[in-house]
């Protein structure tokens, strides 16, 4: 009854997947079906998926766990599964979920871009391993403007200031930088001297997030004008 099911479900995900586009609540749709098809991974999956979006991280933890459990070769499921753990304030096991999801598609951007945010928000010690996985994904998409920011934000880190100025600077042409990453430009244009060009990033900055060093920062470049 079991393969049934799934023969009976396997053509129903095109339209699940367009459904969701009018639904705009993943859990939603897939709560019913994940009742019926607790079995089928890609149901879980994306249940998994609805629950997270909707910030359920501990109701979507033992969903996510159970998904890669059916599919422990689903890079998807393991990038879900990163992300309930990060939601859920597990940074280290997240990187490890990322890991594993980038060991079965190293190519996938979703799977660095995941992976790059939590190391460098939560595991600084890993922050050169995500250097040469986003190098490689502006290789292959030149245009997605999030891997200059994560790149550029390595960088710095790393202490590789011309380089990370260049990210920097190509991420601005191309969208508009996360609070973090104008953080990290305006601190490193202090740190050669242009306050001036540096002011306006940390008030951009300051006003996305209350960060209480990014306040001070910004203080302190004001007060030496």
């Amino acid at each position: 009854y079991c393969a049934v099911g799934v023969l009976l479900i396997l053509p129903l995900m095109g339209i699940a997947r367009q459904h969701v586009l009018l639904y705009h609540d993943t859990e939603t749709l897939f709560a019913e079906n994940y009742r019926r098809y607790p079995t089928v991974p890609f149901v879980a999956t994306q249940y998994a998926a609805g629950l997270i979006a909707n910030q359920k991280f501990i109701k979507a933890y033992p969903v996510a766990d159970h998904a890669v459990r059916l599919a422990p070769q689903s890079a998807e499921s393991w990038r879900q599964k990163g992300k309930v753990l990060l939601g859920l304030n597990r940074a280290p096991e997240a990187c490890a979920a990322y890991e594993q999801a980038l060991t079965l598609a190293p190519a996938d951007e979703n799977n660095i871009i995941g992976y790059a945010t939590i190391v460098l928000h939560a595991v600084p010690n890993r922050v050169p391993q995500v250097i040469p996985l986003l190098q490689g994904a502006i290789t292959r998409n030149p245009q997605n403007f999030a891997n200059y920011c994560l790149l550029g934000n390595a960088l710095y880190l790393s202490g590789q200031f011309d380089d990370a100025l260049r990210n920097f600077e190509m991420a601005e042409r191309l969208g508009t930088p996360p609070a973090d990453t104008l953080y990290y430009h305006g601190k490193l244009l202090i740190e050669r001297g242009e306050k001036d060009k540096a002011i306006p990033l940390l008030r951009q900055a300051c006003e996305r997030t209350q960060n209480p060093q990014y306040q001070k920062t910004l203080r302190e470049a004001e007060s030496k004008l």
